[in-house]
């Protein structure tokens, strides 16, 4: 009797691992699919903006860079506005800190 109830424990165990793993499966296919179709990030080649980086600074409130037809721009994101903080001269090569550290100098003088 021991050996009859624990194949029937180890089936329904496999049953349920299975299942699991169809859903989980499912799960990572529809998360691949709205990233990939939903993110701020990704631009169309034909579009006049794109959003290059946002970078968190507190809970609610957040820096962006953002490109319009080739200009770049930084912006203050909070809650309820959004602030132009600077005008960032083209950098190929220059990291979100780099940026900002330039728009402050710019700002300075």
């Amino acid at each position: 009797m021991g050996t009859g109830s624990e194949a029937t424990l180890l089936e329904s165990s496999l049953r349920m691992i299975w299942g699991l793993l169809i859903v989980l499966g499912i799960i990572l296919i529809l998360y691949a699919f709205l990233k990939k179709r939903f993110s701020l990030l990704t631009s169309s080649p034909g579009q006049r903006i794109k959003v290059i980086e946002i970078r968190p600074v507190m809970p609610k409130k957040s820096l962006c860079i953002v490109e319009v037809d080739g200009k770049e721009f930084l912006l203050g994101i909070s809650s309820d506005h959004i602030q132009h903080v600077a005008t960032l001269s083209r950098q190929e090569t220059g990291t979100f800190a780099q940026s900002l550290e330039s728009a402050e100098l710019e700002n300075k003088s």
